[in-house]
């Protein structure tokens, strides 16, 4: 989601975009009709190619690990992606940016955005991956906290903030502003 722009923008500009990606977010939140139609993981699936191509990247890579869920528990046979040797995932995504001979990744906040826990893995496994294959550059995606407080806040007042999601749950997601180095202008590719 947030790195799309970054992503589009990078592709237009001339530069080899390929997007990985540890999980097909199988156990994402959806609706139960959508829920009951098939396997969401192989829907999600489909559903990032299409956006990646519309991003113009040049290829999807996976790293074929199950969607841990909120919780950080799902996932068959040890497959949830949160639970993973760093070592071992981040063995597989160095390879990949060896292969791509990648002088830059992009990965989440340490906060892992909003505290998923794939989210906060792919940070750990994108730095150590990054070291592991010698890529330069690691930028994190995320969002100004205190700006999203605030306008979280707005909404609550006029009620319509979406349930649970009320400022108290991001005290502690995504970036403090003066952790934020890079601004990345994604107007054009919106």
């Amino acid at each position: 989601l947030f790195p799309a722009g970054t992503l589009a923008r990078a592709a237009a500009e001339g530069h080899r975009v390929v997007l990985v990606t540890a999980t097909a977010g199988g156990m994402g939140l959806v609706s139960s009709e959508l829920a009951a139609s098939g396997d969401l993981a192989e829907r999600r699936a489909g559903e990032l190619r299409r956006a990646a191509a519309a991003l113009g990247c040049h290829e999807v890579r996976f790293l074929g690990y199950e969607d841990s869920g909120m919780d950080g528990l799902e996932g068959g046979d040890g497959r949830a992606f949160a639970r993973v040797p760093v070592d071992e995932a981040a063995g597989r995504l160095a390879t990949i940016l060896r292969d791509e001979h990648a002088d830059v990744l992009t990965v989440y906040d340490p906060a892992g955005g909003y505290g998923h826990p794939d989210h906060v893995q792919v940070h750990r496994v994108g730095v150590r991956a990054a070291g592991m294959a010698g890529t330069p550059v690691v930028l994190e995606a995320t969002v100004n906290r205190r700006a999203l407080t605030r306008v979280l806040k707005a909404l609550a007042a006029v009620r319509l903030a979406p349930a649970g999601w009320g400022p108290e749950r991001f005290a502690s997601a995504y970036a403090d502003p003066e952790r934020i180095t890079h601004v990345v202008d994604v107007s054009r590719y919106a």
